[in-house]
């Protein structure tokens, strides 16, 4: 392959000029303001070589000698000499593509004291006070219906800014600075009811040529601990013991019906672990389904991790970011072939995110429900 005539494609500069260097380096963090960026910024100037793109479901066969594979955030990209064997070895050079910053939660949009605000969730270890009081675009990836792939998009104007309070409301900020990673980090887009509210998200349309109401939403897989201890009344409602099952279906019931745009799927797991319903866009149907859960309806046990497992099964059918798994239980792994801690390794590898939600009190002593359908004290069943 003849390099030099593929880098007369490139714009040339010298790389012993400090200025053209800087210059260079500028521009392509402008342009990569997320992971997904980086990554399209890099495989297009990669590309510019002549290197082509290596699809990893198909035999690569022994000619191929230079390369990249592009997965979401992820760029591999290689070039080896025509007379190139394994003994001789290799240079590797890697560098992150990511670094922290403030994400967008699932449903961004937010009020609070008459201002109209975005939600976010703070990723790695950002310096918080250096995102205060400058202008903040909106950055990222959308997966739309009918399209092949993610799209990109950025925000050419600011669209947000965190604010900080005046020194009259906060003597002490000189001195010490704390910023509450929930609380303080909600950008301001303007006052509710205002057109400032739909501008930023009609400028993102625009600019990546969609509508939002062709977004995916997010994939969520419940999974739902049905053990026989889910029956234990550790919890009150107006002066009456209430069960964790109970609880379970009332918080999980409210939090399906606040998802629309997402699919929701449902898990049960006591000895094995079973799907009780597949991933759906159908909210009130996966609610009703939900109400149907009892304890014991899997058996008295617990495989978490077979749980873990199967539910990651289900999600890695879906596009890549949008995996969610919500693990609610009581207790400890019991029973199964899956160790947890295996199945999570899995669920990472696969790009899901666990939210594991713990259920239950601190009394030491609990009534559960035993296999005569009579209440006793745990420590005598």
């Amino acid at each position: 392959m003849d390099m030099n005539s593929a880098a007369d494609q490139v714009e040339r500069f010298d790389p012993q000029s400090p200025h053209q260097v800087a210059q260079r380096l500028g521009s392509f963090i402008d342009q990569c303001p997320t992971p997904y960026h980086v990554v399209a910024n890099a495989s297009d100037r990669i590309a510019a070589f002549g290197v082509p793109p290596v699809d990893i479901a198909e035999p690569w066969g022994t000619g191929a000698r230079c390369g990249q594979v592009v997965q979401g955030g992820t760029l591999v990209a290689w070039s080896l000499p025509d007379d190139w064997t394994p003994r001789d070895g290799m240079r590797i050079i890697a560098a992150h593509t990511d670094s922290p910053g403030l994400r967008l939660k699932p449903h961004p949009l937010g009020a609070g004291a008459g201002w109209a605000t975005l939600n976010v969730e703070v990723y790695g270890g950002p310096i918080l006070h250096t995102w205060t009081n400058r202008p903040l675009i909106i950055a990222g990836r959308v997966f739309v219906r009918g399209a092949d792939a993610p799209l990109l998009v950025a925000s050419t104007d600011p669209v947000a800014q965190i604010p900080s309070v005046a020194i009259h409301l906060d003597r002490q900020v000189n001195a010490e600075m704390r910023i509450n990673a929930q609380r303080d980090t909600l950008g301001v887009v303007g006052l509710m009811h205002s057109d400032s509210v739909a501008d930023v998200f009609a400028a993102t349309e625009e600019l990546a040529g969609f509508a939002f109401g062709d977004v995916e939403g997010y994939d969520l897989m419940l999974s739902i601990d049905t053990s026989r201890s889910m029956t234990a009344l550790d919890f009150s409602s107006e002066g009456r013991p209430v069960s964790r099952m109970a609880v379970v279906k009332g918080v999980m019931g409210k939090f399906i019906e606040n998802r629309p745009g997402d699919r929701v799927g449902l898990v049960i797991f006591g000895n094995q672990a079973f799907v009780q319903a597949p991933l759906t866009l159908d909210l009130r149907a996966a609610r009703q389904i939900l109400d149907q859960v009892e304890p014991g309806m899997a058996g008295n046990a617990t495989a978490m991790g077979d749980a873990i497992g199967l539910s990651v099964k289900k999600l890695r059918e879906r596009p890549e970011g949008s995996r969610v798994l919500l693990l609610v239980t009581d207790g400890e792994n019991t029973a199964g072939l899956i160790p947890p801690r295996d199945a999570a390794g899995l669920a990472k590898r696969e790009g899901i995110r666990i939210y594991a939600i713990g259920v239950g009190s601190n009394q030491k002593e609990v009534m559960i429900r035993g296999s005569d359908g009579q209440y006793r004290s745990e420590s005598d069943i």
